[in-house]
């Protein structure tokens, strides 16, 4: 600071003031103008009081300033209660630098150079701040006018300074406390920065704001940038795309007020549905441009003794050609904001007469400064102690109106009240009714309705649909995003009592019937050659596989989600794993030419059963460690639910496993099997007559394979619901069971019932046949192409209850109609060797 201190000096002594022609003030006061061409003392004395005016003399309203100046002067003078014997005197302070800080520092050293101990002023912040710097060091008391920033009063940097103008710590606390009594809990800042009055101001917004619980938005653009008026456009496009629809512009200066505002309007954010409130130096300016807007400005009462006796003056010397007030060209004679400065100098002037003897004492006259009150233009004038802050200040609440300010409530300061007169309100619009501060997309895009909703899921009705109501998530759906209605969704499990448990429950019934049945015909001579054993085996795997669905229904809980592999593999294999071991036996012993050579065509039922365990032993192998490692479980899952062109992200319960290793193996495991048995069936689907059941056994596993495959390539790939997908395993396991004990058992039945063997016998039967010519016993192959026939049988009691003698070939006396019956060997001492039944 010293340094800057020398170089301002050097530049001051150099260059003189702005105004050094003085044609930009009034001929009485242009040899009172602190410059290098300054050759005289202002130093105060017995009879003379210099007080300083810092302030640019090339104001645009610098005629109405002086007029008012002057007539502080007048006044003060003509009263004999406040400077007797003395006569008070003004010296204009008008740096030359165009920096605020800079401007402040080359005052103060003016005033250094021609001993001036007081000044009143500057208009702005940051030029107080250089001022009053350069106060400190040679303690010089200032008592700032429109300078508002909460630094200021810091008594460290600034033990010198005063101001009869409120901190903006009034104004952003004011702002923020209005932004709540409008019912706005966000709002967007947009300002420029740095800058010492406007960080002020938005930095006591922003500190109250939050206290308040109003969430702010700031978009700052810097003063040095070149294009600020297209970055002010960006910054409210941002604003925009937030979603803020209130928000506090600050502003300061002709040049700036009109960038931040044309942006404004250009980016449409000026118009029905948007709301600002501006701080003060937007608002004395461009009006025109603000419809709806609303701010703060001091309140100064029009009809106070202070306020008749100043205008008196200033109207009493408009026209004057000669004194102190000729050559004015007043434009503005009521202009309310100077004022400042005519109670500045009030209270500078009895602060000197209230130190006495002392007023050359410049710790004297701060205190003395600071304890003065009295009731100024502006209203009443008092300090705080400590700060030097003025305090009670009353604040008008202005509304613009089609380029007019209205006032439509007040603040004082004093004690924070406010008062607002909700019936005169007007914003953008037109409207009457504050607009909503904040808009949100609250369904859209999916992310954000889960992020504003949270959904409460009703249990499962009878008609198989849950009911999700969207309830608010948070303070900002409840304050910004409408009621939602309730939509329907499908259950996530399929209940007890669905359409399908009647089928279910049907075809359990059948499979205890067919068992029934098989018990009461299980010595009957076809049901034995059917392996009866294998038949119970397979019903019991039907009926694992119907109870299951019925287990399964219900919400999902660990325990249903673990038993549907286990359940389903074992009564898949239970069910099917005797159609594909009786493929492989039959397909063993049709292919065995050393078993028909040694008349030997027995082939082991235990075998079979062992094969069809070892099966059912590694399906186990198989399942144990899935179980152990990477179980099933009952898990929620989201799914995106369309309803009503919304997109509705839903809680599921579902069965999963964490990875498919597994699941995968099971299913290889069981394709292999399947694949297998798909095999053998195919190889002995066009037996002879004595296999026609070959036919339905591998129409049986056909089918089941089928539905089995689709059913699976079904969960796999298609995002069914629960319940459809229920359905289509629940449809897959009645038709393949229904299918299955059908094709294999009720052919038997029918025979049965009939009472006579049927054409095609369930098992291969091989007949000892004598050759006529050689007397040598043959036997021929059942994959021959000849067609075998039956020979009568004799000897019997029933007819009907022999077996039945194939024949590949009949011997030639036969078919030459040259044998006779005595001749054709003793049939009873034909053995049958059968492939179920030990030879006898």
């Amino acid at each position: 600071w010293l340094a800057c201190l020398c170089v301002a000096q050097a530049v001051v002594l150099a260059r003189g003031t702005h105004c050094d022609n003085h044609t930009c003030v009034a001929p009485s006061i242009k040899e009172k103008i602190c410059s290098r061409k300054s050759s005289q003392s202002w130093k105060s004395n017995a009879t003379d009081v210099f007080i300083g005016m810092q302030t640019a003399l090339t104001s645009t309203d610098k005629w109405n300033l002086q007029s008012q100046l002057l007539c502080a002067i007048e006044n003060i003078n003509a009263d004999p209660t406040i400077l007797p014997n003395k006569k008070l005197h003004m010296v204009y302070l008008d740096g030359l630098q165009t920096k605020e800080e800079l401007f402040g520092i080359e005052n103060g050293i003016c005033m250094e150079h021609t001993d001036i101990q007081f000044a009143v002023g500057p208009t702005n912040s940051g030029q107080a701040k250089g001022s009053a710097l350069v106060g400190k060091m040679y303690k010089q008391n200032i008592l700032g006018t429109h300078t508002s920033a909460p630094i200021l009063s810091n008594k460290d940097l600034y033990p010198y300074f005063s101001r009869v103008f409120p901190s903006d710590a009034f104004q952003g606390v004011i702002l923020a406390r209005l932004a709540f009594k409008l019912g706005y809990r966000k709002m967007a800042i947009v300002t420029t920065s740095p800058n010492t009055y406007l960080d002020g101001i938005t930095d006591e917004f922003r500190v109250e704001s939050a206290r308040l619980g109003i969430e702010t938005f700031l978009q700052a653009v810097s003063h040095t940038e070149k294009d600020r008026e297209g970055l002010f456009k960006v910054a409210f496009e941002k604003i925009k795309k937030a979603g803020y629809r209130t928000g506090l512009l600050a502003g300061y200066g002709g040049t700036n007020s009109l960038q931040i505002i044309d942006a404004a309007i250009e980016s449409g954010v000026f118009q029905d549905g948007w709301h600002w409130l501006v701080v003060e130096s937007l608002l004395q300016k461009n009006v025109d441009k603000l419809h709806g807007a609303m701010g703060i400005l001091p309140e100064i009462k029009t009809d106070t003794d202070a306020y008749n006796k100043l205008f008196a003056c200033v109207d009493s010397h408009l026209n004057d050609t000669t004194g102190p007030f000729r050559g004015l060209n007043v434009t503005n004679p009521r202009r309310l904001w100077w004022t400042f400065f005519y109670d500045a100098f009030y209270v500078m002037a009895k602060a000197i007469h209230d130190a006495g003897s002392e007023w050359n004492d410049p710790d004297i006259v701060r205190t003395a400064i600071r304890n003065v009150a009295f009731h100024g233009v502006t209203g009443l004038v008092r300090f705080n102690k400590t700060t030097g802050d003025r305090l009670g200040s009353v604040y008008s609440i202005k509304n613009v109106h089609h380029g007019e300010q209205k006032s439509v409530g007040f603040v004082d300061t004093y004690v924070m009240d406010l008062e607002l007169e909700n019936d005169k309100l007007i914003f953008p619009g037109n409207r009457t009714e504050p607009p909503q501060d904040f808009v949100v997309i609250c369904t859209t895009p999916l992310s954000l309705r889960n992020y504003y909703y949270t959904l409460s899921v009703s249990t499962c009705g009878p008609d198989g649909t849950r009911t999700i109501l969207f309830l608010k998530a948070n303070n900002i759906s409840e304050r910004y995003c409408p009621e939602l209605d309730p939509i329907f969704v499908p259950c996530d499990y399929v209940q007890s009592s669905n359409a399908l448990s009647i089928l279910v429950i049907l075809a359990l019934v059948y499979s205890v019937g067919l068992l029934f049945v098989l018990r009461v015909y299980w010595n009957h001579p076809i049901i034995r050659r059917s392996q009866p054993s294998f038949l119970v085996v397979t019903i019991l795997g039907a009926s694992v596989g119907l109870v299951t669905l019925l287990v399964i229904t219900g919400r999902p809980t660990d325990t249903t989600c673990a038993m549907v592999p286990v359940a389903f593999s074992f009564a898949y294999l239970l069910m099917m794993g005797p159609l594909f071991a009786k493929s492989l036996r039959i397909r063993n012993i049709a292919a065995s030419k050393s078993l028909v050579r040694n008349n030997r065509m027995k082939h082991s039922l235990g075998m079979t059963f062992a094969r069809l365990f070892a099966v059912l032993v590694v399906n186990g192998l198989v399942l144990v460690p899935f179980l152990a490692v990477d179980p099933p479980k009952q898990v929620w899952v989201q799914q995106v639910i369309h309803q009503n062109g919304e997109a509705h992200d839903v809680p599921f319960s579902r069965c999963s496993v964490n990875g498919n290793d597994f699941t995968f193996l099971l299913l290889l495991f069981l394709g292999v099997i399947t694949s297998f048995g798909c095999y053998f069936a195919y190889q002995i689907r066009q037996l002879n007559s004595l296999f026609n059941e070959s036919k339905w056994m591998f129409l049986s596993i056909y089918n089941c394979t089928l539905w089995s495959s689709v059913t699976i390539a079904l969960s796999i790939t298609s995002e069914l619901s629960a319940t459809h997908q229920y359905y289509s395993q629940a449809c897959t396991v009645l038709f393949t069971t229904v299918s299955t004990l059908s094709l294999i058992l009720l052919p038997k039945f029918v025979y049965v019932y009939k009472d006579r063997a049927p054409k095609s016998s369930t098992t291969f039967n091989q007949a000892v046949i004598y050759d006529n010519n050689t007397g040598l016993n043959t036997t021929q192959s059942p994959f021959s192409q000849a067609k075998p026939r039956c020979i009568k049988c004799q000897n019997c009691d029933r007819c009907n209850n022999c077996e039945c003698r194939a024949v590949s070939k009949l011997p030639s006396v036969i078919s030459n109609a040259k044998t006779t019956e005595s001749q054709l060997p003793n049939m009873n001492s034909v053995v049958p060797i059968s492939t179920d039944l030990p030879a006898t």
